[in-house]
């Protein structure tokens, strides 16, 4: 993405329980979406008529369906090069036809690049990150649990892994898009008309949040967590989530535009916490969090606590 679709949209991180919280309460949605979707399939050979209006060309566009809980070396040896045959492929034929199609409804109409196809590439891009990211988020625990107990330079490094992740996700993004021939100008312009609305760029958070859950499982697993410690895990965020003045020292830091990563900052900071007592990694929570659903009720009152800090650390 350019610079002009909203930092909003990018969750770095420290989310591994309330992404989940998240996608789980837009479950029922999708499902709709994937109905619409199967009948949207049966016509995608179909050339876009010279007169069809945006309106209707964005409401043939549903999200893509949410994919299975991958473990670590599934998402890391998935290639972004698949069979041809394979229709979710960037390199199948069909969806190089109709990366084609809509790049000439673009040139003639000025009709945005559909969300369906603005996802794949997205997809693309953040399957090229995942084999650099462990490395790089290693390194960003390392160094930032350092600084634990001192927010100003903490909430820095954090700051920073967001913008470097920023950075790169856009490149390999850029890279796929090279790939299909598309230019950056029209990429970025698809995206400042495509998620105009609310609605539309709430749909595609959703999927970011479900693309950076695939990034965290790219990570190896090193410990088993049982239901009894994902509890103990859940209780622990939720009394330090009672301290607010341990978040608001770290809060604090933030000025202008970067407030709005404040939820990144508890949540990473959760982490490392939980790190410090357990020695349990967002990977380690993430595959415990799909494993027992049970503690769903819990889980949602962590997101619920998160909030409510946010908006006591601003008054």
């Amino acid at each position: 993405m350019g610079n002009q679709v909203p930092k909003a949209s990018i969750i770095i991180g420290g989310v591994a329980i309330t992404a989940v919280l998240i996608l789980n309460s837009r479950r029922q949605k999708r499902n709709i979406n994937q109905l619409e979707q199967s009948q949207q399939e049966q016509n995608n050979e179909v050339p876009i008529p010279q007169q069809q209006s945006q309106q209707e060309q964005n409401n043939e566009e549903q999200i893509p369906q949410e994919q299975p809980f991958q473990n670590a070396q599934q998402v890391v040896n998935q290639p972004v090069n698949q069979n041809d045959e394979d229709s979710n492929s960037i390199d199948s034929v069909s969806f190089i036809n109709r990366v084609n199609r809509e790049l000439k409804a673009f040139e003639e109409k000025q009709v945005p690049l559909s969300f369906e196809v603005l996802t794949k590439i997205t997809e693309a891009g953040f399957r090229l990150v995942a084999r650099n990211y462990s490395q790089m988020q290693q390194k960003n625990r390392d160094e930032r649990r350092q600084l634990l107990y001192n927010p100003q330079l903490y909430t820095l490094k954090v700051l920073e892994f967001n913008n470097e992740l920023e950075i790169l996700i856009n490149q390999m993004q850029l890279d796929v898009c090279t790939k299909l021939r598309i230019s950056s100008e029209i990429y970025e312009n698809s995206y400042v008309l495509q998620f105009q609305t609310q609605v539309a760029l709430e749909r595609f958070i959703v999927f970011q949040l479900s693309m950076r859950q695939q990034l965290i499982a790219s990570i190896p697993s090193q410990k088993e967590i049982n239901e009894s410690q994902l509890a103990q895990v859940v209780d622990i965020q939720l009394k330090k989530l009672d301290d607010i003045q341990y978040f608001k020292n770290y809060l604090q830091q933030l000025q202008g535009e970067d407030q709005q990563f404040s939820s990144i900052i508890i949540t990473v900071l959760l982490s490392d916490i939980v790190y410090q007592q357990l020695g349990f990694e967002e990977e380690d929570i993430l595959k415990a969090v799909h494993a027992y659903p049970v503690l769903k009720n819990q889980l949602g009152l962590i997101q619920q606590k998160v909030q409510a800090v946010m908006e006591m650390c601003f008054q």
